[in-house]
């Protein structure tokens, strides 16, 4: 650079001067942490201050003469000479750039320069500079960190957004879940929309604002929301309120996950649970299900309900149904559970509290939680019992049966080592993050069954990631050693070896899938092995389903009984008062009443019909479903009974007459024999002929003695 410049006598001058006018403000000059470089028209140092010298390493020996092309390195002169332009024209500028300290190393500095000028002559440059070499370092981290966080919310399978408050709200950022989720492909488009043409009534979208307005927070919030096609869905929303310094708010944050399909396994369980209690509530015998180890009941329906007390469900049932302090001694678990669990055990026995007679229809079956329970239908046969004691001696017995039935998060390394978790991998895991990052891997909460094909997946994505999903299921291993069924979204951090992945426990929807499918076989069964004949109707008594015991009861098969009209199969003469059972129905009442069917061979079939409405969620009437029970024998024992009475009464009529008939032929001649004795016993006067004339009217009233028992009591003596 040629060394430092001599300084002739004149520019001495003003260097002095320029040094009395800094004397004045010498104390602030030595204790700024900013550096102060003073240098004259061709830009060479005549001033700098202990901090500058602190900053470049220099002297102030050292610096004094030399250009100021010696403090900055050579691929910053071009920018800061384009600078030093604006100077003699009077301008003033603020900018970043690069020096150079005397041992070589680089750093950033904000200049602040300006001109002087002496009567109207530029004469210098006075500079002052500020080292940002911390806040570059802290801009760089900052910079770091928010691709880092960038990248953890892109990967993210549940949305993630941040919104304008009001009633209408706009978006202001969205991941890439949150675009997909509501069925828009490009974020400008889905940036533009207002927040409450997401939700099916924008109302809600208006109640929503005002809690979060409220409280500055919500949890967990289930919305109806719909997608840009219409398509509605269910969201459930986290949120929460951020302010700005003048307690305002600026926008909200939050996060939503879908959960249509949850709902939607929730509602299906919900109207199968609904459908098994409507049949259970329209049958007119008494039906509990109880907990065998603690003889609690678990249900009871409304007929139940009625003979035995409203409060009867969570009370012991030996208590509620047989007033006993302790389980019953008749108790038939032991033929319901354990090894006969599934089995059917039919059972008549006489209630210890109203003293009636009951057909007893037990089963065990699986409770939705699990649980192995006690069901029991009881069907009264009281009326029946008492039947069979009239006619024990001339007919034989007869009987009936009646069946029915937030997301977790994790950084790992090529190594598979997790590096960092967020508090729900922790929850979810049970472990702690001090237990888990830069000590375990991510193979350690994997399952066996699934740890080969995540290695090879965890290699591949590292060579490429074509043809890797980047979501699918997996089973995981949580501390307590508990299986859990998972989602989990993976992707490569970009420029690096690790990946990024987030977690959904899917552990309940897997066990709601199951357990719909064990409750429609289990609903099924129930009804399919009943013994007494179960027909569902349309709203038009089209005849939808049967079970197997009413095709049999008619002599049809399920194919040809299934869309006849239900009117077809009933007597012409009683069709009024099937009518105004289904004016019943459709009102939404149940009955009991008995009606005849005929069977395919058109024989008659007398029966029992137990029926109650099915309506829709919407409480419209859809049908009725009805449970047949045959008492075809029973009627045709009761008419043998009435005919047996009209003989015998036939006989007791004859009978009768022919006692009146033989008193009248026996009672007239003896009466007159009677008394043309008696008159002759007065007139005779021989007493051996008075004697046998006495003789003779004894034996004549002996004989009218006999008559008397035989009329009276068919018995033939005095």
């Amino acid at each position: 650079m040629g060394g430092k410049k001599p300084i002739n006598v004149q520019k001495k001058s003003k260097i002095k001067e320029i040094k009395e006018n800094l004397k004045r403000y010498e104390q602030i000059i030595q204790k700024m942490e900013e550096g102060i470089l003073i240098e004259d028209e061709n830009g060479h140092i005549i001033f700098v201050n202990p901090r500058t010298e602190e900053m470049l390493g220099y002297s102030k020996d050292e610096l004094i003469g030399e250009h100021w092309k010696k403090t900055v390195p050579k691929h910053q002169i071009e920018k800061i000479e384009k600078e030093a332009k604006k100077r003699p024209k009077g301008m003033s500028s603020r900018y970043e750039a690069i020096l150079l300290t005397k041992s070589g190393e680089e750093f950033p500095v904000i200049i602040s320069a300006s001109p002087l000028f002496d009567k109207g002559k530029f004469v210098g440059v006075l500079s002052v500079f500020t080292d940002i070499t911390e806040y570059k370092q802290a801009e760089k981290a900052l910079r770091e960190s928010e691709e880092k966080y960038r990248t953890l919310v892109e990967n993210l399978n549940v949305g993630v957004y941040r919104n304008t408050p009001g009633p209408k709200g706009k978006f202001i950022e969205a991941n890439p879940a949150i675009i997909k989720m509501f069925g828009y492909d490009k974020k400008e488009d889905f940036l533009k929309i207002n927040v409450s043409d997401l939700y099916q009534n924008p109302e809600d979208r208006k109640k929503f604002n005002e809690k979060i307005l409220k409280n500055g927070f919500v949890r967990d919030e289930e919305l109806k929301l719909k997608k840009r096609d219409g398509t509605p869905i269910w969201g459930s929303v986290t949120a929460i309120a951020v302010y700005d310094e003048k307690g305002e708010v600026k926008y909200y944050d939050g996060i939503i996950e879908d959960i249509t399909r949850k709902k939607e396994v929730e509602e299906q369980l919900r109207l199968e649970r609904k459908q098994l209690l409507s049949i259970f509530e329209g049958i007119d015998e008494p039906i509990y299900i109880a907990d065998p180890e603690t003889y609690e009941i678990l249900y009871a329906n409304k007929s139940l309900k009625k003979l035995f007390g409203k409060d009867a469900t969570g009370k012991k049932c030996y208590k509620v149904l047989q007033n006993l302090d302790k389980p019953c001694n008749f108790c038939t678990n032991d033929k319901i559970l354990g090894k006969n669990f599934g089995k059917t055990y039919v059972w008549e026995w006489q209630n210890l509290v109203n003293k009636r007679w009951y057909r007893c229809i037990d089963k065990g079956i699986k409770w939705p939680d699990g649980r192995n329970v006690r069901y029991e239908m009881a069907i009264d046969i009281t009326e029946r019992k008492e039947m069979e004691e009239k006619l024990r001696k001339s007919e034989e017995k007869y009987r009936a049966t009646f069946e029915n039935t937030g997301t977790a998060m994790a950084i790992v390394e090529e190594d598979t080592t997790i590096s960092l978790v967020n508090s729900q991998f922790e929850k979810l895991s049970g472990y702690s993050k001090k237990e888990i990052e830069g000590k375990m891997s991510w193979t350690d909460f994997v399952h066996r069954d699934d740890l080969k094909r995540m290695l090879e997946y965890h290699e591949k994505r590292r060579e490429s990631s074509d043809g890797i999903p980047k979501e699918y299921e997996f089973k995981a291993i949580d501390k307590k050693g508990n299986i859990l069924n998972m989602l989990i979204n993976i992707d490569i951090i970009p420029g690096t070896k690790k990946s990024i992945l987030s977690l959904i426990d899917i552990t309940y929807r897997k066990q709601m899938e199951e357990e719909l499918r064990r409750s429609k076989e289990k609903y099924r069964i129930l009804v399919e092995t009943a013994q007494e004949g179960i027909c569902v109707d349309d709203e038009n008594d089209y005849i939808v389903f049967t079970n197997k015991a009413f095709a049999d009861m008619l002599g049809y098969k399920k194919e040809e009984i299934i869309g006849m009209n239900f009117r077809e199969l009933v007597d012409k003469r009683e069709l009024p008062k099937l009518e105004r059972q289904t004016k019943m129905r459709m009102e939404g009442k149940s009955s009991r009443y008995e009606i005849t069917l005929y069977t395919k061979d058109g024989e008659p079939r007398y029966v029992i019909v137990s029926a109650a409405p099915l309506l829709d969620t919407d409480g419209n009437y859809r049908g009725s479903i009805s449970v047949n029970l045959d008492i075809t024998e029973r009627k045709k024992a009761e008419e043998k009974l009435k005919k047996a009475y009209k003989e015998m009464e036939k006989a007791l009529e004859k009978e009768k007459e022919f006692k009146a008939k033989t008193a009248h032929y026996f009672f007239n001649p003896l009466c007159i024999a009677k008394g043309y004795i008696g008159l002759t016993i007065e007139e005779e006067t021989d007493a051996e002929r008075r004697k046998k004339l006495e003789s003779a009217l004894c034996a004549i009233e002996r004989v009218e003695n006999v008559v008397k028992n035989v009329v009276a009591k068919g018995e033939i003596r005095e």
